[in-house]
């Protein structure tokens, strides 16, 4: 399930669908090319995150349980 919720906030993020590119851009007052390569290091990080968790899905599952502090 969190891999679905990553490649949400992925779908943010890139244009042509990325509502929040367009709005960043409206709000700030700046072009959507400069909020765009300003949005790419988050996007890279979250893909980087995804693959990660895709790959490893233990960390999704496992570390949640491992620093819970119920008995």
């Amino acid at each position: 399930m969190l891999p679905v919720l990553e490649y949400f906030s992925m779908g943010f993020l890139c244009p042509p669908a990325g509502m929040n590119i367009y709005f960043a851009s409206a709000m700030f007052r700046k072009p959507i090319r400069y909020v765009g390569v300003s949005v790419l290091p988050a996007l890279l990080a979250i893909l980087i995150g995804v693959l990660v968790i895709s790959a490893l899905p233990f960390l999704a599952t496992g570390l949640p349980v491992f620093f819970s502090t119920a008995p």
